[in-house]
């Protein structure tokens, strides 16, 4: 089984998973963790515990995607790296979060996450840019 961690600065993280959840129902395994002004860095450590203690570390993949690479959020994160079936993505975003839930599953996981990446920056897009190119065409 796939669970996904959604971790932020904030809220966003929470209003991302809803947002998704929104879109595409919620029938995967889909939590947030937030860090919070009254929140400190061993809560937020306990509860990224509590997600890796779902299911089976040995079986289940644990894909965790974080706000913003260097903040405190992923570096908290980042002690997770080297667990078996972990996989810590940072500047989540919605196309990337899509893209990472629908992976098919015959992907290998690099693969799929490399993928997902791609997806995440191609949504990026400077529309009054592109309006104006489409134009000139």
């Amino acid at each position: 089984m796939k669970h996904y961690l959604f971790a932020s600065h904030g809220h966003f993280a929470k209003e991302l998973v809803s947002t998704i959840k929104m879109i595409i129902g919620g029938d995967h395994s889909l939590r947030s963790v937030s860090l919070e002004p009254h929140t400190s860095v061993q809560q937020l450590e306990g509860e990224i515990d509590e997600f890796l203690q779902l299911g089976d570390m040995d079986q289940d993949q644990y894909f965790i995607l974080t706000d913003v690479l260097g903040g405190s959020v992923t570096n908290t994160c980042n002690k997770k790296v080297g667990k078996k079936n972990v996989y810590i993505i940072t500047g989540m975003n919605l196309p990337l979060a899509l893209e990472l839930l629908n992976a098919p599953a015959s992907l290998d996981v690099r693969e799929s996450i490399n993928n997902c990446i791609e997806q995440g920056k191609n949504g990026i897009i400077y529309v009054n840019q592109m309006i104006e190119e489409h134009a000139n065409s």
